[in-house]
């Protein structure tokens, strides 16, 4: 089962970070599993930003818990306003479906990272 409305705020050009739990599978670890996550207007439009767990450095995976790690240079030039963001999980066994999805407010910054 998808976890709806988990809303977050993202400031632009900076680093965030998304902790999602996953209440229904066992684990995440091994098995061939793979977690990706999508940033975009609307659910129906093309990915602004995508991360998978096939890169540490984009998800983590603990158990149930995958994290979502954003750069500077991922949202550098977003334009303020609100975003829609899914989690999906694929099995190794090729069985897929979202896990986590809701609003991402973009926020404006007056500070640069310098990145």
């Amino acid at each position: 089962m998808a976890v709806r409305n988990q809303d977050e705020i993202m400031y632009i050009d900076s680093h965030d970070i998304y902790v999602f739990t996953v209440e229904d599978l066992e684990t995440l670890e091994g098995g061939g599993v793979t977690v990706t996550w999508k940033l975009s207007w609307t659910p129906h439009s093309e990915a602004i930003i995508e991360k998978t767990s096939n890169n540490e450095q984009e998800i983590s995976i603990d158990g149930k818990v995958f994290t979502v790690y954003i750069k500077p240079q991922d949202n550098k030039n977003l334009k303020p306003g609100e975003y829609y963001h899914e989690a999906r999980v694929t099995t190794g066994q090729g069985i897929t479906r979202p896990v986590a999805s809701g609003t991402i407010t973009v926020e404006p910054t007056l500070t640069s990272s310098g990145n």
